[in-house]
């Protein structure tokens, strides 16, 4: 890593530096879910890779296992030695390898990266974004308003645990940020999905507008399901993805969101 700043009480903005990156790294604008895999030290401090044969991933011929988490790429930029970096910002936490490693990772520190395997491109044409995102998904909640238009017309919610855990997501469409601290709504007596429900439901989105949220999977799942069942909105008119799982490590998110597709 080259350098790394604090983000609110609860996440870490770390830049990379790397010979292995250029000016041609996967960037697009309006490609917000654009992810690598990164992968983290093993118990000794070594940064294990996994092989690969011609048909994919292989088993190690050694028997390790490399630790990898999906992470959002928020950004990628020029050096000022002409290098490229890349940003990726981390929740910190203590129960797992990435949170631990971003809590004390110092400059000079090295992780694995692998990706990203191509982009996922949404519209920039329609006539309103309504975007939600828990602390997971602010790095592409960060990418959404980086990447639309100055004259769209956007409204996004940023739910964190606590109100001092909050921080400016972008200096695009930053106006359009409203804070919603978990505590304080669990405090009332009201249920975190059903307020994010609540808050989509209530813009009213129309067949012009899009929708995206993402965040812990049984947080959005109620979302999903509004959105397909209820709103009347077609399907390419929203997107809702589960980056996390409340007591399930690595999760597949994609497996996860099929399953709520079925």
């Amino acid at each position: 890593m080259a350098r790394a700043e604090p983000l609110g009480a609860l996440m870490r903005r770390i830049v990379f530096a790397s010979p292995d990156l250029d000016s041609t790294f996967p960037f697009p604008a309006l490609a917000p879910v654009d992810h690598v895999k990164l992968a983290f030290p093993d118990a000794d401090g070594e940064v294990v890779l996994p092989q690969f044969g011609p048909g994919g991933p292989e088993p190690r011929a050694d028997g390790r296992r490399p630790t990898l988490r999906d992470y959002t790429i928020r950004a990628v930029t020029p050096a000022p030695d002409g290098s490229v970096h890349l940003t990726i910002d981390f929740a910190l936490h203590d129960h797992g390898p990435a949170g631990r490693w971003a809590t004390t990772a110092r400059p000079g520190d090295t992780l694995g990266m692998l990706g990203p395997r191509g982009s996922r491109l949404f519209p920039a044409d329609r006539r309103r974004y309504l975007l939600a995102a828990d602390l997971s998904a602010a790095p592409a909640l960060g990418r959404w308003l980086d990447s639309l238009p100055p004259d769209a017309d956007v409204v996004a919610w940023l739910f964190v645990p606590r109100r001092e855990a909050a921080f400016r997501v972008s200096t695009g469409h930053a106006d359009a940020v409203r804070i919603v601290a978990e505590d304080e709504l669990l405090a009332g007596g009201r249920d975190l999905a059903d307020h994010l429900v609540s808050l989509v439901a209530d813009a009213d989105p129309a067949d012009r507008d899009f929708v995206w949220a993402a965040g812990e999977a049984t947080w959005v799942r109620p979302l999903r399901r509004h959105l397909r069942q209820s709103s009347g909105l077609a399907r390419e008119a929203w997107e809702v993805d589960g980056y996390w799982k409340v007591g399930v490590s690595d999760l597949d998110h994609h497996a996860v969101d099929a399953e709520d597709e079925g």
